[in-house]
């Protein structure tokens, strides 16, 4: 009887043991995704290109047309950057753009050191953005999934009511 006691204390002082462990590991888990050590802010000079012969130097026709360097197909997010500066496949916010969340997916001949291009679908557009400085912020694919979208704004200090046209449509 008193070694089934014994045993019994013991079994609840490991059980206990356990669920401190536990509470201590999600409480870990937590606070690592609230504290985001791995975005990186910076200012880059901005350029616009779209899929045409003039921006990409490929007919419509070609078999490689709007096919990005990571073999994706160019749309409305895609950015060429400088794998240099900007590693393939980082997601990127950027200024002025609060209701996107752009992917680094294409290099150029032209983009060198802090340069970014975004893409747009028409060369009209493309042309019309011109050439900007703009703040651009990096994130890995955990980082976003940790903070949702009005966060992440508020911490950029993005004000509410800026808004892209026609964002829908890209």
């Amino acid at each position: 009887m008193k070694i089934c006691f014994q045993f019994k204390n013991l079994s609840l002082y490991f059980l206990s043991i356990i669920k401190c462990l536990f509470a201590l590991g999600i409480f870990i888990e937590i606070f690592t995704m609230l504290h985001v050590t791995n975005v990186n802010a910076d200012l880059f000079t901005a350029t616009a290109y779209c899929s045409c012969r003039e921006c990409c130097d490929k007919d419509s026709s070609d078999e490689w047309y709007g096919i990005t360097a990571t073999g994706t197909r160019a749309k409305w997010g895609t950015v060429a950057v400088d794998k240099e500066i900007i590693e393939l496949g980082t997601f990127l916010v950027i200024e002025g753009f609060p209701d996107a969340v752009f992917r680094a997916e294409d290099v150029g001949g032209a983009i060198e050191g802090k340069r970014i291009d975004i893409w747009f679908p028409s060369h009209r557009e493309a042309l019309a953005f011109g050439v900007q400085k703009k703040e651009v912020f990096c994130f890995d694919e955990f980082v976003l999934r940790v903070l949702d979208s009005p966060r992440l704004m508020s911490a950029m200090g993005a004000g509410e009511g800026i808004q892209m046209e026609n964002a829908a449509r890209y």
